[in-house]
């Protein structure tokens, strides 16, 4: 069964200059999938063609089983693209900015309701040239939620707002997600990614790296977990040492200085019901697992 956006080998060039090359990935309905890179890795001209907007070198997108860029109408009433710098009126207020984008769209959500999502209804009618950055961002993920369209687009949505105020994106992008809407979306920040999205890819230099679930793209780099406790008694050093030397789960130990011990296993659950059961008494127990800012860096540094 064809997935909600499925992209075929899809390459944009601009004379010798290779934005995009080769890329295929798929979305499922209803998913939250995040495209994640560095700046320059071709994601926002990758999101420019699923939209539409921009024509492909070569290779396919569908949406819905739709070419966006040939079939513009269906692609306008089902797809919202939020872009990362977009062109409105100056003067107009927020309030007036979102009917009119609700104006294009056949079944738009309520103005006051988009406004919400976006967290700007103390400030709806404040004009545009008047909003701070951070608001005139979510001003741009209003216009976007508006269209009530089954499918959103967001360039880097988060960009530019407050730690508050990305939770309160977050929410709303859970809860478009319980409306059963499928969302596309770039993000800097892995943290988000790993906790909001269902699967992500990872791009470098225009080329999918990896993509999956971010869990799974973790366990694939790297299953190990890093494991460290500090010793309640300083003669337990040596004994540490032996029994962590000696033990079948541990890869790596290491003893520092204040009676820190800092041990690498792929099983950190049986190692610490161990731990427990040993004669060494400690405090400050941490365990350190693997993350998807691992995985990018490491993608991104072998680059």
């Amino acid at each position: 069964m064809a997935g909600c956006i499925d992209v075929s080998n899809l390459s944009k060039r601009y004379g010798d200059f290779h934005a995009v090359s080769d890329l295929s990935f798929s979305v499922e309905h209803g998913e939250i999938f995040g495209l994640l890179g560095p700046n320059g890795a071709g994601k926002t001209t990758t999101l420019e063609m699923i939209a539409g907007i921009r024509r492909a070198s070569s290779g396919q997108v569908a949406i819905m089983g739709h070419d966006p860029h040939q079939d513009r109408r269906f692609t306008v009433e089902h797809v919202a693209l939020q872009q990362q710098e977009s062109s409105v009126f100056q003067y107009l207020t927020v309030s007036e900015l979102v009917e009119l984008h609700a104006s294009f769209y056949p079944d738009p959500r309520k103005s006051d309701d988009a406004i919400e999502f976006a967290g700007l209804l103390d400030h709806r009618d404040q004009r545009f040239a008047k909003l701070s950055g951070g608001q005139k961002r979510r001003l741009a993920f209003s216009l976007a939620v508006v269209g009530n369209t089954d499918i959103l687009i967001l360039d880097e949505p988060a960009a530019g707002l407050d730690p508050a105020a990305r939770t309160d994106l977050q929410a709303s992008i859970r809860q478009l997600q319980t409306l059963g809407k499928t969302i596309l979306y770039t993000t800097h920040h892995l943290e988000e990614a790993t906790e909001l999205c269902d699967r992500v890819a990872i791009m470098v230099g225009g080329r999918m790296q990896i993509s999956g679930s971010p869990s799974s793209l973790i366990n694939q780099f790297d299953a190990t977990a890093n494991i460290d406790f500090t010793l309640l008694e300083s003669g337990q050093g040596e004994s540490a040492r032996a029994w962590c030397e000696t033990h079948s789960l541990v890869e790596q130990s290491r003893l520092s200085p204040g009676g820190i011990v800092t041990v690498t296993t792929e099983d950190s659950d049986s190692f610490v019901r161990s731990l427990h059961h040993s004669d060494l008494r400690f405090k400050n127990l941490r365990i350190r697992s693997g993350s998807l800012n691992d995985v990018y860096t490491s993608l991104v540094k072998g680059d």
